[in-house]
């Protein structure tokens, strides 16, 4: 397993797009800290607001997981490398351990950047002395780990389970949209359900992210509990979180069990028996063809590609299945 995990390591600090990620989780939440404030007699920089921002970036940093976690495994089959771990003794197991830890690893490294982020943002604005931005209090160390382990570790290990699964099993980019997409309406629906009275105990279990779930219990605090509450794994929220971290541990052991090299190369395998038993016809006539580049060529190229697009959409079963989820979401807004 270390093989395999250093292996993926490495990988992904030799890509540019990593430094990128990492970069974008800095420099965000320091931003936002830096023009946080407040009208109120609640601490600028208080366990309040900075729970908001890293809770915020767990959501933000959902696209970011994606390019990470959803292709560890993915990339093998596109490079087809896959088949050389036949010839190494690599179990099935060390395998997934290695590629799931190698990218949860960078993955972390980013959630760290996000709360240094927010720290130095959070200092700037201090420094800057601004009275109509309110009032800082001092530093503590305690309110920017809470959120980093309840929210963006959690968070961070649910979205790259769920992800990491899909793309093991589907091997298709459209499912790890479909799942990004789900995951954000679940996000919207809790919010919606929190809105109202009747429906705001429900938001605690639909909520993924933990955001919905920490709004339910701090709706009615005052603000000194506000200043001085840290965010803790108890009541409601904690309910929200066990879930989640329940249904990740789920999705991560089901992968984990789950996973074969002869089911993940079988795909591959039927494809590559398709291609080999297309054989080439020689045409008996060949048509003289004339080219032409005018006006009306372009139009109807562009009529016919538009056509092939339109119709490798619309016959994607995903496509479908955002349909059905668009008109309940759309029911559901509707009804609340």
């Amino acid at each position: 397993m270390m093989e395999i995990f250093l292996f993926e390591l490495k990988y992904r600090l030799r890509r540019p797009a990593t430094y990128i990620y990492i970069f974008l989780m800095f420099i965000i939440p320091l931003l936002l800290s830096v023009f946080q404030d407040s009208v109120t007699a609640e601490y600028t920089n208080g366990p309040n607001a900075i729970t908001g921002i890293l809770g915020g970036m767990s959501i933000i940093s959902l696209f970011f997981y994606a390019a990470i976690m959803g292709v560890a495994v993915y990339r093998d089959e596109e490079h087809q490398t896959a088949q050389t771990y036949f010839t190494f003794p690599i179990s099935e197991k060390n395998y997934i351990l290695g590629r799931f830890w190698g990218s949860f690893t960078i993955v972390t490294v980013m959630n760290i950047a996000a709360v240094i982020g927010t720290m130095i943002g959070f200092a700037m604005g201090a420094f800057l002395e601004r009275p109509d931005y309110g009032t800082y209090t001092a530093f503590d160390f305690t309110a920017y780990f809470m959120p980093f382990l309840y929210l963006l570790t959690f968070n961070a290990f649910f979205i790259g389970s769920l992800f990491f699964c899909l793309m093991t099993f589907f091997k298709r980019m459209s499912i790890l949209y479909l799942g990004g997409i789900v995951i954000l309406i679940l996000s919207m629906a809790s919010g919606q359900l929190l809105s109202n009275l009747d429906t705001e105990w429900l938001s605690i279990y639909v909520d993924p992210f933990g955001e919905t779930a920490y709004s339910y219990i701090t709706k009615y605090w005052t603000i000194d509990e506000l200043n001085h509450t840290q965010l803790s794994l108890s009541g409601k929220f904690a309910i929200n979180r066990l879930l989640w971290l329940g249904i990740s541990l789920l999705i991560f052991f089901f992968t984990l069990f789950r996973f074969s090299y002869k089911g993940f190369l079988m795909s591959s395998r039927k494809k590559t028996t398709k291609a080999s038993k297309e054989t080439y016809v020689a045409p008996s006539f060949i048509p003289n063809i004339t080219q032409q580049f005018d006006a009306k060529a372009r139009r109807e190229n562009l009529w016919s590609l538009s056509q092939i697009e339109f119709l490798s959409i619309v016959k994607e079963n995903v496509f479908l299945v955002l349909i059905v989820l668009g008109i309940i979401v759309a029911g559901f807004v509707t009804y609340q």
